[in-house]
């Protein structure tokens, strides 16, 4: 059914516009298409009957991605995950919705890290605003404790890791250790050891093992950042990460504002270790990128690994010039390790100030921000996640996608509470006499 309304009315407030277009959608369901049918019966908990009326669907229509798609959900509403990967990879692969399916589908069906890189394929599709605060919210926390369960089990099992079974190509990058500088300058080891392991990572031939995974194992075996450039710790640690060598580094002072960096590369199997070349520098930017990009390029020699030329330009290029910038992202790092995420975040803000183009400070921000809220109100759930995918495609059918927030955004009702961007809204609605004009067209069935 097409429906095109142009209306000028007077409204008390601009939930009286959000009943009327809800109860427009409400009526043209009744009338609607097995795939609307379908969409009812999922709705109302009825999923037998719900995946009959899609298979229907289908079976006219076998080319329809989004009845795939809605059929892949009811089967994952069912329990039956085989059925539901199957439909699901009929559905639009350009569609967030899809790969949202993808991983509640996943999560259900206990597969942990499928389900975060279908969460993480969502977030590449430009999901609704909405939608994308509850994917970041649950991502972090399922990372997270995917990585807590990894490492428990890793340390429960160590007597039995056979470091010679871990793939050549893995490598981790552990706390630097800046516990001999100055004070005010001794953050600048976590800096730079974040630097090193971004440089590294940008050579194809090497796989990173995840910094917060370094983090989880630290927490778990209550390593202290002087312990962590032991070349003696080192091959434990780099068993228990999976990874053949570990990267660590020390910084001493070298006089007023001054420091000495040396780097040790550890291969985990045999415990043998190689120094790379110290490196002195003051607290200017192109001084320390200078002795930090020294470091890695001996660690790539040590590795027998030969850069392109495209890796190279790459680990040269400079994340900031600012040194006031660089310490405060240090300093954020620090924080966001000891799980203080509102320092973090003051931190990586005030970094930006400095240097409003320091793109590993913006990442920074938004990773901290998201742990702050979760840490405060708890993640997002899969029930969160399962009702903002049925209501972003209900809400394919308003026509080009945009939601009744667009219509009523005045009176912030439909917006996240100022407190949890997760949780309901908490603003009262705005009560008024204004004139609104609302156009609504297209297809309502959303078929």
């Amino acid at each position: 059914m097409n429906v095109s309304i142009n209306r000028a009315f007077s409204a008390r407030d601009g939930l009286s516009l959000a009943i009327i277009l809800l109860g427009a959608l409400i009526v043209s369901s009744c009338t609607g298409s097995l795939s609307t049918k379908g969409r009812n019966l999922v709705e109302k908990g009825e999923y037998v009957e719900a995946i009959d009326v899609l298979n229907r669907e289908i079976t006219k229509n076998p080319d329809k991605k989004d009845t795939w798609r809605d059929l892949a959900f009811a089967y994952y509403k069912k329990g039956e995950f085989d059925n539901a990967i199957e439909a699901i990879n009929n559905a639009e692969q350009t569609d967030p919705a899809t790969h949202l399916c993808r991983g509640l589908i996943y999560e259900g069906s206990g597969n942990s890290e499928q389900a975060i890189r279908a969460f993480s394929d969502a977030l590449s599709y430009n999901p609704p605003p909405k939608t994308r605060i509850l994917i970041n919210s649950h991502l972090d926390a399922l990372i997270r404790s995917s990585l807590q369960v990894e490492m428990d089990k890793a340390v429960a099992s160590e007597a039995s890791i056979g470091a010679s079974e871990i793939p050549d190509s893995t490598i981790a990058v552990v706390r630097f250790d800046g516990s001999l500088l100055a004070k005010e300058i001794a953050p600048i080891a976590a800096g730079i050891g974040e630097f090193t392991m971004v440089d590294l990572s940008k050579v194809e031939s090497l796989r990173l093992v995840e910094r917060l995974k370094v983090e989880i194992l630290f927490k778990e075996l209550a390593i202290a950042q002087s312990q962590a450039v032991d070349p003696a710790q080192a091959p434990r640690l780099g068993k228990l990460l999976g990874s053949k060598s570990v990267v660590t580094g020390k910084l001493v002072g070298a006089g007023t504002n001054r420091f000495r960096l040396d780097g040790a590369l550890v291969n985990t199997p045999d415990a043998t270790s190689k120094l790379t070349e110290p490196g002195e520098a003051g607290m200017v930017m192109a001084e320390i990128l200078q002795v930090q990009k020294a470091m890695v390029f001996d660690v790539l020699e040590y590795l027998g690994v030969q850069p392109s030329d495209a890796d190279r330009d790459s680990i040269m290029q400079t994340p900031t010039e600012s040194v006031d910038a660089f310490l405060s992202f240090s300093k954020g790092l620090e924080f966001a390790a000891l799980g203080m995420f509102e320092e973090a975040i003051e931190q990586f803000e005030m970094a930006l100030e400095f240097d409003g183009g320091f793109d590993l400070a913006a990442t920074e921000l938004s990773e901290a921000e998201i742990a702050f809220d979760n840490q405060r109100f708890g993640s997002s759930t899969q029930s969160d996640l399962e009702n903002s995918f049925f209501q972003d495609i209900i809400n394919e059918g308003l026509g080009n996608g945009q939601m009744l927030t667009e219509f009523i955004d005045p009176t912030d009702i439909l917006q996240p509470g100022e407190n949890n961007p997760t949780g309901v809204p908490t603003k009262p609605p705005q009560i008024g006499r204004g004139r609104t004009t609302a156009n609504v067209s297209g297809n309502i069935d959303g078929d």
